[in-house]
């Protein structure tokens, strides 16, 4: 169905410009509006046949010209201490905001302005309980599900799953924090030529290239301490020939020694924790 736009508006406010002193003979011609105007006078209405209270009519048509200007104005009628307001109820107040009522509140019985209703005792920013209010701070339960993209500044925080969760939850600084240190933390590194990678498990890499000018017995200091000896060495010769060959004679947590047949350069590769 196809909504048409409005095409017309309110001209103006019904005798808004009314006098609201009426003496005690009015003057003809002079429009006046009688604000004492009682709701039982209200209810009553115009009687058949009956030659109405020009004051009166004026009030009554006044009323509800204003607050259908109001609602035209602001798409929600502002918030007054003369109306009474049911739970549920929406009023626009004097900050611009838009509130719901939560319980009953008027001039039945007391009356209470949203805005300063700190307490939300009986008013709430409207949308609070069941939507998102944009520029405000709120906590949103339940599952959402979003179709386009997300964008999350920097102060973003969610719930952090345990360092074993596997789920598709959203992944924390801390939950990443968490599962580093449970997995051993990151890995430290040097890429020297003769360097070393310490992995999270404990494991670690280490690698060199030296140049031995005699045979027998040469001793190679690690880039960096193993905490056993009991680690592995590969060596090869790395000159054009590649009759050089060596043995490990002995391994420390901090150096090896090999014993070359011939002086010249070997790489070598140690692998332990």
């Amino acid at each position: 169905m196809t909504i048409q736009n409005r095409t017309t508006t309110i001209t103006g406010v019904f005798a808004k410009n009314a006098s609201t002193t009426i003496p005690t003979t009015p003057v003809a011609g002079t429009s006046y509006r009688k604000t004492s105007l009682t709701k039982a006078t209200a209810e009553k209405g115009w009687g058949f046949k009956t030659v109405v209270d020009s004051s009166e009519f004026n009030q009554m048509i006044y009323e509800y010209a204003l607050l259908t200007s109001l609602a035209e104005k602001y798409g929600i009628i502002t918030w007054s201490n003369l109306t009474d307001y049911e739970a549920g109820s929406l009023c626009m107040g004097s900050d611009g905001k838009v509130y719901q009522a939560k319980q009953a509140s008027g001039p039945s019985s007391s009356y209470h302005d949203p805005t300063s209703d700190s307490a939300n005792t009986y008013w709430e920013i409207f949308g609070t309980s069941g939507f998102v209010t944009l520029g405000t701070t709120q906590t949103i339960t339940g599952n959402k599900t979003f179709s386009g993209s997300v964008s999350l500044g920097s102060s973003a925080t969610a719930t952090t799953p345990s360092a074993t969760d596997s789920s598709t939850k959203v992944a924390t600084t801390a939950w990443v924090n968490n599962w580093v240190s449970a997995n051993g933390g990151f890995s430290t590194f040097s890429k020297s030529q003769n360097g070393y990678v310490k992995l999270g498990n404990g494991i670690i890499i280490q690698w060199g290239r030296n140049t031995v000018t005699s045979s027998g017995g040469q001793t190679i200091t690690l880039p960096t301490a193993f905490t056993s000896s009991n680690y592995k060495v590969i060596s090869a010769d790395e000159s054009s020939d590649g009759y050089g060959q060596l043995g490990i004679t002995a391994r420390a947590t901090t150096n090896f020694t090999f014993n070359p047949n011939w002086p010249r350069t070997y790489a070598w590769i140690a692998i332990g924790y």
